[in-house]
């Protein structure tokens, strides 16, 4: 796990483009959606950072939701769940600022104009003279705008896990 940490998403590039081709990820804007999001899905530091989150939760409510007659399926959607909700938040605004800036990937993925992301909108602004820096300044704004909006949404939960990382039960 801790290797798929530290290696950074341009080592992995290749054999990734390799797996999203042979699974017909690539050429429609849907199947482009789908190769954008699907290779991040599933991170080594969310799983590790989830299961620190799952392991502090008081034994006490588990067997709690036993005696009560609840299965395991009800106990993870009923009690861990919403125990952890500020651990899944911040996992959520991390992966959207990580991934809402990338620039690498979609470049290597998206191979028709449409299915451009807008930081490839942005720098494709650069390349076309005159460069317009008013159309550039108000597209840089525009593409902050969503990355605020996600974070002042969860901001709450975000800073109920930090305030609740110290506490000792």
């Amino acid at each position: 796990m801790l290797v798929l940490i530290i290696l950074p998403v341009e080592v992995l590039a290749v054999p990734l483009l390799l797996t999203v081709r042979d699974l017909g990820l690539t050429g429609g804007h849907g199947r482009t959606l789908a190769a954008l999001v699907l290779p991040f899905a599933v991170k080594a530091f969310n799983v590790y950072f989830l299961r620190q989150h799952f392991l502090a939760l008081p034994r006490d409510l588990e067997e709690a939701a036993v005696v009560d007659g609840a299965g395991p399926f009800r106990i993870y959607w009923n009690v861990a769940l919403p125990a952890i909700r500020p651990a899944l938040a911040t996992v959520l605004v991390l992966d959207v600022l990580t991934h809402w800036s990338d620039f690498i990937w979609p470049l290597i993925v998206c191979t028709r104009e449409e299915s451009r992301t807008v930081q490839l909108s942005l720098a494709n602004l650069f390349t076309q003279p005159p460069i317009q820096w008013g159309d550039i300044l108000a597209c840089a704004v525009m593409i902050t705008l969503p990355v605020l909006l996600v974070f002042r949404l969860a901001q709450r939960h975000v800073v109920a896990s930090d305030l609740s990382a110290g506490i000792k039960s």
